[in-house]
């Protein structure tokens, strides 16, 4: 299955590890769809209502990716050693930066990981999905699936509740220049 126009522009915002993981993603839908289509059991009806659902957690996925390489750069960017030596030393401003970097390091992670329990569950579906035997059987393993991307998105919630608003990243700016 092709990447349309919305996907490549997300797929262009991610880093390249995030970009090849997606890549082997759209090969994992492929396969399914392939896969499904030559199972005698599903083949007699109409899957193509519950193979939308692979299209929906790729979708999700692709946004909390996107959301979550953005905010990877900003912690990885972010020297915590040195933030927690200043507060160690004494510097009670640096204290609330320091908590927030530490959040906001523990929701990129968590984040990471939901991406990794649904890209695993998918590799799984495509496993399975040659041997089921109905319908009722790729639709649960999908609902399954689509609850696995929603406890992503709620990562991505936590992820968006961090990332400072862009009035408070330019009054930073300002002070971090203003004290140079």
């Amino acid at each position: 299955m092709s990447v349309d126009a919305d996907e490549q522009a997300q797929v262009r915002s991610l880093s390249e590890h995030w970009r090849r993981r997606f890549l082997e993603l759209d090969t994992v839908r492929s396969d399914i769809r392939r896969l499904a289509e030559a199972n005698p059991a599903l083949k007699s009806v109409g899957i193509d209502r519950e193979l939308d659902k692979v299209n929906q957690v790729l979708e999700g996925w692709l946004r909390l990716a996107a959301h979550a390489s953005h905010t990877r750069t900003i912690v990885d960017e972010t020297n915590l050693e040195r933030l927690r030596a200043e507060v160690e030393e004494g510097s009670s401003e640096r204290q609330a930066r320091l908590l927030e970097a530490e959040a906001a390091l523990d929701a990129v992670e968590s984040a990471e990981a939901q991406l990794g329990r649904v890209e695993d569950s998918l590799r799984s579906l495509r496993d399975r999905v040659v041997s089921m035997a109905s319908p009722g059987s790729l639709d649960e393993a999908l609902e399954e699936l689509l609850r696995g991307m929603g406890a992503a998105e709620r990562a991505a919630r936590d992820l968006n509740a961090l990332e400072p608003s862009a009035a408070t990243r330019r009054a930073r700016a300002a002070t971090t220049a203003a004290a140079r």
